[in-house]
């Protein structure tokens, strides 16, 4: 045993630079690997955060997200009517949307990066109670106005409250700040569903 201990302490001393290589190698494979799992379970964490068990989405046959899905206005009242959907006293509890993307400047970098616009309903709070106004208010529908998530807010140039922001060939002027516990709403720009389909000059359609 004695042997052997000291023929592994020579064999380090003489050959020291390719063991701290191999431990360098190991410890980055390990640190690679272990940064993987957080970032999933982070992006796990926030997909199931942004979900509720009370809430569906109703998208066409065939689509795979909300950017690639429509259903017709008549549709939408279809399913505002029916028998299982919530009640309030604004009516059936369904949020038409509409998602696009737009490219912003971030404050770490000044490089663009882009941000999902979702065009939402008066009703889009009740549906979702976890997104709360934080700041200013909720916008006024058929305006162009945005209320901005939080992160977007932290990381993203030119959406204090009350700033003027231009995409889609509108000008847009932010009124209020949202949470939306820590889900990816957060990192969302919510405007009016119409006033979003006008300026992006789309047909009257939308997925709830």
């Amino acid at each position: 045993m004695a042997i052997l201990l000291v023929y592994s302490l020579c064999s380090l001393r003489a050959r020291w630079t390719s063991t701290v290589v191999a431990v360098l190698g190991i410890a980055g494979t390990v640190g690679v690997f272990v940064a993987m799992l957080s970032l999933a379970r982070g992006f796990e964490l926030t997909l199931v955060a942004s979900g509720s068990p009370g809430n569906a989405m109703v998208r066409r046959a065939g689509a795979t997200s909300e950017m690639d899905s429509w259903i017709t206005l008549d549709q939408v009242r279809v399913i505002e009517d029916a028998p299982d959907v919530a009640r309030a006293s604004v009516g059936g509890l369904v949020s038409p949307e509409v998602v696009v993307v737009a490219a912003f400047p971030l404050r770490s970098t000044g490089t663009d990066a882009n941000v999902q616009v979702r065009g939402v309903s008066p009703k889009a709070l009740a549906v979702r109670e976890s997104v709360q106004i934080i700041a200013g208010r909720f916008f006024e529908p058929g305006l162009t106005e945005l209320v901005v998530g939080r992160n977007v807010a932290s990381s993203y140039v030119g959406f204090e409250l009350g700033q003027a922001v231009r995409f889609g060939g509108g000008t847009w002027t932010v009124v209020g700040v949202f949470g939306a516990g820590a889900s990816a709403f957060d990192s969302e720009l919510w405007a009016d569903a119409h006033a979003l389909n006008q300026i992006y000059q789309r047909p009257p359609r939308n997925s709830a």
